[in-house]
């Protein structure tokens, strides 16, 4: 494996890990907030229905109850079988009701027998609703609301809201109103719904009542038709999470107090969630992007201040090591590297200077071998000299050599015995000599093992270095994040406290409007009392503030609605403002932790730092051991080589003895030759 993969490899998966790490905790952070506000989304638009759906029924109570307290009305019940015209009378006040109210089907005036009396249907007069069971309630002094039925007329369901007619504390009858549940769905329920989500609403029993498929409308029940369909019965509010519908859905559902309905909203996940997927995919993404930018930048830093350097270095070594001297090792850093380059440099001067020394002692060789060859000469010229006087001097020198031949034969025998001495000697020296160099070697294997060692550690350390302080740089990101979410959690805090003091505004006005509403009923009040002062000239009058005075109650009754509405509204905030301080909170504790985690990367990169300095001090002292280890080592293979040549030559200078004696022996049997032939 190159140095740019064994770089690289391992740089490209950390900074992956770490992106996808990222990407998927922003994925679900992401997810799990859309999730919250898709639920709480989908309460507030339930509670809002729900809400509506109990104003628009307590509307209809409330205008029954008053149309029942007129004269018209009473008067068709008491009257209206004797006098027809009565029901005139009547049925005009009752269509101009219709009238007002796009909900209304159709309003019955029905005597204590439950028979129609008038209605502005002109079918349902004479009809008998005794067996009705709202009927029953209502005659017990109740108003009464019917569950959904099917009206086939219609061909739509309505139900029906019923109240007692009194006149003189008894209920001599009932008047009651179909009301169109189509149309108030149509009204209040299909605005809200939106591509993500669509509203709901089921009868008592759990028929669907009211939804955007009109396939189900009358004809799913719920309760019994479905797995979920229990829960909500038996619960008065809940969500349910990963219902299936055709498609994964989250449902939030409340029952309505006055109908018994149950409003519901359907949230389609899959759709909801879409933003969060689509940020999940544009954070893999920038993670890709980032991994292959920072991958391409290592390989850029890398192959400009690390691998052509070396490389380079690596190109003079390889034609070093071809015996071309004359190339050059430039130097121009200051790092590891330039220390490489000069030490290289230096290695290339010195090897230049070796092959110098070299060549100069093979001229001085040269010169000496010349030397030499003059000396042989002149030695041959002596021995012919010595040829031509040796036979003048034959006589004369063999007894002369008699007396040396017998003292070098003395002398042979005396220079042969220490040369034996001497050779065994030289024999042991070079056996020591050769265990020294063995020895020597395998000490300048174990120093070159320390010094690539020591190296690798340099390289672990200057990892583990780079590591910690990637690592310290990353946290640093994070606190700078978590003062940005904290700064956020701030602006949020101040916000939600805005929020509530202007929820206290609208608390304070709406005070005000049921002041007013308090007013307008007592002035309602007076009104009746002067009018039934005045008697039958104020009658009319008394009408109109009775109708001033149901308003000023319906006024008091929706402002106490609202205001509860206001007062969870003021408790949701003070507890959200409770929540966000909490958050911010933890985010200074994050804040601090993250400092502490810098703290102690930053301590680890000096140690790193320091262990990596030293890790190279060593690496730098076991490879100057090796070099001084490898010159001892030659010198002893030298002087071992010396030992042996002095061995051999000194069994050579005894064999030489041997031979220069037997040439005495000879030498004298010459002379005696010599001497017999004088």
């Amino acid at each position: 494996m190159t140095l740019k993969s064994k770089f690289l490899i391992p740089a490209v998966l950390l900074i992956c890990i770490g992106m996808s790490i990222t990407a998927w905790v922003s994925y679900q952070r992401s997810t799990h907030s859309l999730k919250i506000v898709a639920a709480e989304k989908s309460v507030i638009a339930v509670h809002s229905l729900n809400t509506s759906i109990g104003l628009w029924t307590t509307g209809i109570k409330n205008e029954l109850v008053t149309l029942s307290k007129t004269e018209d009305v009473i008067n068709a019940i008491t009257l209206g079988p004797y006098d027809p015209r009565v029901y005139d009378a009547a049925l005009d006040l009752l269509s101009d009701s219709v009238a007002r109210h796009s909900t209304f089907d159709s309003i019955l005036v029905v005597d204590a027998n439950g028979s129609v009396l008038t209605s502005t249907n002109k079918k349902m007069v004479g009809v008998d609703l005794a067996k009705r069971g709202y009927f029953k309630s209502v005659m017990s002094g109740k108003t009464a609301v019917s569950p959904p039925v099917f009206s086939k007329e219609l061909n739509e369901h309505v139900f029906v809201v019923a109240t007692p007619i009194h006149r003189n504390g008894d209920v001599i009858g009932m008047l009651s109103a179909g009301v169109r549940i189509k149309t108030f769905s149509e009204k209040f329920v299909a605005p809200i719904a939106t591509s993500t989500s669509y509203p709901f609403i089921l009868a008592p029993d759990g028929v669907v009542i009211a939804h955007p498929d009109d396939n189900v409308v009358g004809k799913l029940n719920v309760y019994t038709e479905t797995s979920y369909g229990p829960e909500i019965a038996k619960s008065q509010n809940g969500t349910l999470d990963d219902v299936s519908l055709g498609a994964q859905k989250l449902i939030t559902f409340e029952k309505e107090p006055t109908t018994g309905w149950v409003t519901g909203m359907a949230v389609i996940k899959e759709a909801a969630f879409a933003d969060a997927r689509e940020t999940g995919l544009l954070i893999l993404g920038m993670s890709a992007a980032m991994a292959l930018l920072l991958a391409v930048g290592i390989w850029v830093i890398l192959s400009l201040n690390v691998l052509r350097p070396i490389g380079a270095l690596v190109h003079s070594a390889t034609r070093i090591s071809e015996g071309d001297l004359t190339t050059s090792v430039k130097s121009s850093r200051k790092d590891e590297i330039g220390i490489l380059q000069r030490a290289m440099g230096a290695m290339l001067d010195n090897l230049k200077g070796k092959i110098d020394e070299a060549e100069a002692k093979e001229q001085i060789a040269a010169e000496q071998t010349t030397k030499a060859n003059a000396a042989m000469a002149d030695a041959e010229e002596a021995r012919r000299s010595a040829e031509n006087a040796r036979m003048e001097g034959m006589l004369y020198a063999a007894a002369q050599l008699k007396s040396v031949v017998a003292a070098i034969t003395d002398a042979v025998d005396a220079i042969s015995r220490q040369i034996e001495q001497s050779t065994q000697g030289a024999t042991s020296q070079s056996e020591r000599m050769g265990e020294t160099a063995t020895a020597m070697e395998e000490m300048t294997a174990t120093v070159l093992e320390v010094a690539r060692s020591a190296a690798t550690a340099a390289d672990t350390s200057d990892s583990a270095r780079k590591n910690a302080q990637e690592g310290s740089d990353i946290v640093a990101t994070v606190i700078a994040s978590i003062g940005e979410t904290q700064s956020m959690a701030l602006n949020l805090k101040h916000d939600m406290t805005q929020l509530g003091e202007q929820v206290q505004g609208i608390g304070q006005i709406m005070d005000v409007i049921s002041d007013i509403a308090d007013q307008t009923n007592l002035l309602a009040l007076n009104a009746a009392i002067e009018a039934a002062r005045a008697g039958e000239a104020g009658r009319g009058f008394a009408v109109v503030a009775d109708e001033v005075r149901k308003l000023a109650e319906k006024t008091m009754s929706a402002t106490k609605e609202v205001g509860d509405a206001i007062t969870g509204i003021q408790q949701g905030t003070i507890k959200n403002v409770n929540n966000v301080d909490q958050s911010v909170r933890h985010i200074d504790e994050a804040t601090e932790m993250a400092g502490r985690s810098g703290q102690s990367l930053a301590t680890i990169v000096e140690l790193v730092n320091q262990a990596s300095d030293q890790v190279r001090s060593i690496a730098t002292a076991s490879e100057q051991q090796s070099s001084a280890t490898d010159e001892i080592n030659h010198n002893v293979m030298d002087v071992s080589r010396i030992a042996e040549e002095v061995a051999t030559a000194l069994s050579q200078t005894e064999e030489s003895l041997s031979g220069l004696e037997e040439q005495t022996r000879v030498l004298n049997q010459l002379i005696e030759k010599m001497q017999n032939q004088s």
